[in-house]
């Protein structure tokens, strides 16, 4: 079951506003590479990428092993690595592995966009949780939490969740704030790649016009469909976009317009 919707609906918020003066401002994006850094199951990405942009990784840690709730990783930068003031928290946890357990290593030309980065594809977290109340298997529920967004703003998502594996797996991914979007990606399968591989390799979840809770905050819970066999109740998360929506742009879209260029709307990119 959705780990932090149920804990959100249990408790009230007991902490006060802190405002990130910090935080990206509209247009900008925070990329995550989930993963080991073992060497052996996958390495960090580091530097300046092909596309230009920097990453945020987690902590270092071997493939096999479990990232607990409470973990947090600090001091996150945009993709032009300037210091955003983001904190990612764990709130549900998730295993950890793969190159050596079907992680995505050969990505075909721009399918995969910013996110399409051999460092950040071949390895993932993982959930076993079903998003079925009071049954199935919850044991590695898989949740996370960013914190020191602008409430002010919307932020689009981008997920890519990919292992190789035969049958069929399919991860959803729920997103709230203030708001909130479920969406759902297939992850494995015979034959779904390009070149017919059983990874997924050419599409992402999108969740877009997230508003943040009144606090800066925006869950995601990774939970697994499930399939008609129990082995193939797994969610993956294997990278991550966060795109700061202008308030231009958020305007036309709740208008069912499509956003243009309008230079003067500039002053309030920092909204």
């Amino acid at each position: 079951f959705p780990v932090t919707i149920r804990v959100a609906a249990g408790i009230s918020p007991d902490r006060p506003f802190w405002f990130n003066g910090s935080a990206p401002a509209a247009g900008q994006r925070v990329l995550f590479d989930f993963g080991p850094a073992d060497g052996t199951n996958g390495t960090a990405t580091l530097g300046v990428d092909t596309n230009g942009n920097q990453w945020n990784n987690w902590h270092a840690v071997n493939g096999g092993s479990t990232v607990v709730a409470g973990e947090h990783k600090a001091g996150l930068v945009d993709s032009t690595g300037a210091a955003t003031g983001l904190v990612l928290r764990i709130t549900g946890d998730f295993g950890v592995n793969g190159r050596t357990n079907g992680g995505l290593t050969n990505i075909p030309s721009q399918a995969l966009g910013y996110l399409g980065v051999t460092n950040a594809t071949e390895d993932y977290f993982s959930a076993t949780s079903d998003a079925v109340p009071d049954g199935g298997d919850d044991n590695v529920p898989g949740g996370l939490m960013i914190s020191g967004l602008n409430p002010g703003l919307t932020y689009d998502l981008r997920f890519l969740a990919s292992c190789s594996f035969a049958a069929t797996r399919q991860t959803r991914y729920d997103v709230y704030g203030a708001s909130s979007n479920t969406v759902t990606l297939r992850s494995s399968g015979a034959g779904i790649g390009v070149n017919r591989g059983d990874g997924n390799d050419q599409t992402l979840a999108t969740v877009t016009s997230v508003k943040p809770n009144t606090y800066g905050d925006i869950f995601v819970d990774v939970s697994a469909l499930s399939q008609p066999s129990s082995t193939n109740v797994v969610a993956y998360l294997n990278a991550m976009e966060i795109r700061v929506v202008s308030p231009y742009e958020s305007w036309a879209r709740s208008r069912g317009m499509t956003p243009g260029v309008n230079n003067a709307l500039v002053r309030y990119r920092d909204w």
